[in-house]
């Protein structure tokens, strides 16, 4: 099994021979964010700067010099410093930098300003960099500096093996914590009270920075798609269900996971026409659906289309959608938003949504109906791997009915 060191470093070698001759590329992790005069955001480091790196850390840089076919690479960071570990917490020793990155030569952050001004006065010496990241110390390069970011780009859509396993093991984690919470729900219990113990349940199988902001949308709720500040009033019902879509990490990259709980009220086994379980039967469809269409060659923008008309096929059924209705404007009452996404370090990573799917590339895949006639609205998602004939589940795809019910 290829450790995280060793596709760093089989990472980087593909990165440095598609830089271009006589530059210096400089990729930064990024400054904690200021949330009052005396306290930070959370730290999250650029990704593609984690994508190269595998570091997590605030205040470092990673520089390679190419020059006549010879690359030198190097990581600028903190020094350790007692005083400042004190009120700050530990920083990483340049032993530690070394084994994560497999990058042998570590630099003092301090620096960084002094190497680069000696750099550049060598001939022809150019600076590059990416240009998309959110890492605002890329405006210190001053002008004239090359965009990589499309390298970074390209690289990222097709996953290596060790991504994929990344991937697939933040989906198991999820999967297991939305598990968990099922023996927890009560009648009568807020949506901030789930919502709050599914974090805790994720944070403690994973890390603290999940893909996203958790949503627990109980019942209506569910027809606002990034519900993420769960409500202290809207209580769990019988007879009603509950919206959860969430995702863990994994050495950096996203699981997203979609589930829907039915609580209580009447089994699916004794009354299939309730329409909780009648969307849940439409839905499980559009799944299948999904999974047979996905494969090299064809496009997001098919999916949706073929989502699209078996939604208006069965909602014409189900006479929510009449026969002689414009069905492009027709099934947007009820489909809102995209089937799928790209998927990786980021939970919408990057990737032209005009791309053509290939073999390699990890999507996120959601079919959701909302009906607001029937008070019902839910998606179910998984985390999927288009192969080289079509895709498979990196996610378990479990979507039973008897899966989503639970009794209280």
């Amino acid at each position: 099994m290829v450790t995280g060191r060793e596709f760093r470093i089989r990472t980087r070698e593909k990165f440095i021979s598609l830089l271009p001759e006589s530059s210096v590329c400089v990729i930064f992790s990024g400054s904690p964010k200021q949330v009052t005069s005396d306290d930070e955001y959370r730290f999250f480091a650029d990704l593609n700067f984690r994508y190269l790196t595998g570091l997590d850390r605030e205040d470092m840089i990673y520089v390679v010099r190419k020059k006549e076919g010879l690359a030198q690479e190097m990581i600028f960071a903190p020094e350790k410093d007692s005083l400042q570990e004190r009120w700050h917490g530990k920083r990483l020793s340049d032993d530690e930098i070394r084994d994560i990155t497999g990058i042998d030569k570590v630099m003092a952050y301090d620096d960084f300003k002094a190497w680069l001004v000696d750099t550049m006065s060598e001939d022809g010496i150019k600076i590059v960099t990416d240009l998309t990241s959110v890492a605002p110390e890329k405006g210190s390069l001053g002008e004239g500096v090359e965009d990589i970011s499309r390298i970074l780009t390209d690289m990222r859509i097709i996953k290596d093996p060790y991504e994929i396993s990344c991937i697939k093991e933040a989906a198991r984690i999820t999967e297991e914590a939305v598990d968990s919470l099922k023996d927890y729900i009560k009648e009568g219990m807020t949506e901030y009270e789930l919502a709050m113990r599914l974090d805790y349940e994720l944070a403690r199988r994973s890390c603290p920075i999940f893909s996203f902001a958790t949503i627990v949308a109980c019942n209506e709720n569910s027809f606002y798609l990034h519900h993420s500040r769960a409500d202290r009033d809207v209580k769990v019902t019988k007879g009603g269900y509950i919206q959860i879509d969430c995702g863990a990490r994994h050495e950096g990259y996203s699981a997203d996971i979609s589930r829907v709980i039915f609580t209580g009220g009447n089994s699916p086994d004794e009354d299939k026409s309730d329409k909780r379980y009648v969307l849940h039967g439409i839905i499980k469809e559009l799944r299948k659906e999904a999974m047979d269409f996905i494969k090299p060659g064809v496009t997001f923008a098919g999916l949706n289309a073929r989502m699209h008309e078996i939604t208006v096929k069965r909602l014409t059924e189900l006479e929510l959608i009449a026969e002689d209705e414009d069905q492009a404007k027709a099934v947007k009452r009820y489909y809102w938003h995209n089937t799928s996404h790209f998927l990786g370090l980021n939970v919408h990573d990057v990737g032209s949504k005009d791309l053509m799917f290939e073999e390699g590339m990890t999507l996120a895949v959601e079919p959701g109906i909302y009906i607001p006639e029937w008070k019902v609205g839910f998606r179910i998602e998984d985390d999927v791997l288009v192969t080289g004939e079509g895709c498979c589940y990196l996610s378990s795809g479990k979507d039973d009915i008897g899966e989503g019910y639970i009794c209280i």
